[in-house]
């Protein structure tokens, strides 16, 4: 396995990097939530459901919720391991 580069910024750099650019992972583009802040253990995203997410009953569906809190989580884990390499 390759060595990290010691030149190369770390997860958390690379996420408020992502912020300040104005940058998106496709997923945050196609399901319209962005990564608006982001700190050692914490990550916010903001996102407003269109109806493409809505369920037949017309209520926002659960995968909807359940994406952003698995990019929140990974945010999170990006920002942690920062600081246990």
């Amino acid at each position: 396995m390759d060595k990290p580069r010691e030149d190369a910024p770390d997860g958390l750099r690379q996420l408020r990097a992502m912020i300040a650019s104005g940058l998106q992972p496709p997923i945050g583009e196609k399901l319209a939530f962005d990564l608006v802040e982001v700190e050692r253990g914490h990550a916010v995203f903001e996102g407003t459901p269109d109806r493409s997410v809505y369920n037949p009953l017309g209520l926002v569906h659960g995968g909807y919720a359940a994406t952003m809190l698995d990019r929140g989580m990974s945010a999170k884990s990006v920002g942690e391991a920062s600081r246990l390499a």
